[in-house]
């Protein structure tokens, strides 16, 4: 198996927007498990995401892929906080999906390492993510990775 890792491209948009129904697929069923009974959550239009990412600026989209089929995607940005008169950016890991028969093989830990290249860069000093608390297998990655948690967000009804 030999995957490449490389920027998305315009022409990747068709199978990124097939690659997106699984996305939505795993984002439910995770959501589901995690925030079920707290209202009406659903995937974006990831498709319309995906197209609109390609073309904003501060971010790095990445694609994996194996005999010319993408396989998984990592969308990482840079965003600006304004503290007083001094900006600072701040990376965030948007978004990160591998088809499930290609996980386990470090192909996440890959993208990373060029995101990670990438953020050093651009002078990025901190980083973020957010993860549903149920996503267990992500968030072992993301520790691994050096992530920490610095909050949680609790709900209930009434």
């Amino acid at each position: 198996m030999s995957i490449i890792i490389r920027k998305v491209k315009k022409i990747d948009l068709t199978q990124m927007r097939k690659l997106a129904n699984d996305y939505g697929r795993l984002m439910n069923k995770v959501a589901d498990n995690t925030i079920s009974g707290f209202g009406d959550w659903a995937v974006p239009d990831m498709g319309k995401f995906f197209s609109e990412a390609l073309h904003k600026k501060h971010k790095l989209f990445l694609v994996a892929v194996d005999k010319q089929k993408i396989i998984g995607f990592m969308l990482v940005r840079i965003i600006f906080h304004k503290e007083g008169k001094k900006i600072y950016p701040e990376g965030k890991l948007s978004e990160t999906f591998i088809v499930e028969n290609y996980r386990g093989k470090g192909i996440a830990e890959t993208m990373w390492q060029q995101a990670l290249k990438w953020f050093k860069e651009n002078k990025v000093k901190v980083l973020q993510l957010h993860v549903f608390a149920g996503n267990t297998k992500p968030i072992a990655i993301y520790k691994k990775w050096g992530f920490k948690p610095m909050g949680l967000i609790m709900k209930r009804k009434i």
